[in-house]
């Protein structure tokens, strides 16, 4: 998968999920749903609105990481929902011992059924997401931002190798800490949830996620 980095200005590890291909070899529409690392400042989402038409922001970000940052100045038609995917971290995620891939996976999986109900609300809110273009962040746009985007694609069918792909482009923010986006990270993310679940759409069914809405997010994303 080729580098669909977009340049925004104060917008790291930004890109389109449009141009993704389902298994059905349907064609996820351009404009609808972006993901990135956290806008760097308040006129970093203004730049966002007016280059990519931006509607609605889903921050994943806990309380004090939100309390951190210098909030983000928005238009009236542009809506910030703060839905963190979960509000404490264990005390293996921050600095794990093992960064490889299967543990890293093992942690992701630990952080998806953490964040289940905030995975659901996204899902539902993204059933409009045809009308209201979307941005999906956390701070870096990686392991959060991550596995919600790895989820979404897979509701939507697009196979494993290119949600992989996708996810391998924010190696832009891999760090000297050891946190990197290793393809092999959502790989076995997935079928660890197979395994587990049967699919992603099990889990979230098992969570209280409705069909229908699934039903519709594939319909407002694929074009």
């Amino acid at each position: 998968m080729s580098d669909r980095n977009l340049d925004v200005p104060g917008c790291a590890n930004l890109r389109d999920l449009g141009g993704c291909t389902t298994r059905r070899r349907e064609v996820l529409a351009h404009g609808r749903l972006f993901r990135g690392a956290a806008p760097a400042a308040p006129e970093s989402t203004t730049a966002l609105v007016a280059r990519i038409g931006l509607r609605r922001v889903i921050d994943l970000r806990m309380d004090e990481e939100v309390a951190q940052a210098a909030a983000p100045v928005l238009p009236t038609d542009c809506a910030w929902v703060r839905l963190p995917l979960f509000y404490a971290l264990q005390p293996n995620w921050p600095h794990p011992v093992d960064r490889s891939p299967p543990a890293t996976a093992a942690r992701y999986l630990e952080m998806a059924q953490a964040g289940i109900s905030t995975i659901t609300r996204v899902v539902e809110l993204l059933e409009d997401v045809n009308a209201r273009p979307t941005l999906i962040h956390c701070v870096a746009g990686r392991d959060r931002t991550g596995i919600v985007v790895a989820f979404l694609l897979d509701l939507v069918d697009v196979p494993d190798a290119m949600i992989a792909g996708d996810y391998a482009l924010s190696s832009v923010m891999d760090d000297a800490e050891g946190r990197k986006a290793n393809p092999e990270n959502i790989l076995i993310l997935l079928q660890l949830v197979r395994e587990r679940f049967g699919s992603v759409r099990e889990m979230l069914l098992s969570a209280g996620a409705s069909a229908a809405s699934m039903d519709r997010l594939r319909a407002a994303l694929v074009g």
